[in-house]
């Protein structure tokens, strides 16, 4: 399962790339649903390691590039680290 995660992280590294290239201005991302809450407390651990990876590799490049973030929807029981990280970037 993980794996498949990692994929869809690496499919997202990639679209937002090629949208900075073709010049499209604005690209939503789903990223974490309330339902998502429900799942084994095992994966929600191992999404938020993934997400925070990602944040630490991505975000700096992405914000040197222009890439202008938003967070959108509850964030109240996101790992803190995790929201200040976000919160950095926007």
């Amino acid at each position: 399962m993980a794996a498949g995660h990692k994929q869809g992280m690496e499919a997202l590294r990639r679209t937002v790339r090629a949208c900075t290239r073709l010049g499209i201005p604005y690209l939503t991302v789903f990223a974490f649903s309330s339902e998502n809450w429900s799942r084994p407390a095992r994966e929600i651990k191992s999404l938020m390691r993934l997400l925070r990876a990602y944040m630490r590799r991505e975000l700096p490049s992405l914000v040197r590039e222009g890439v202008r973030v938003r967070l959108t929807g509850e964030r109240g029981s996101l790992p803190t680290g995790l929201i200040a990280r976000a919160e950095r970037a926007v």
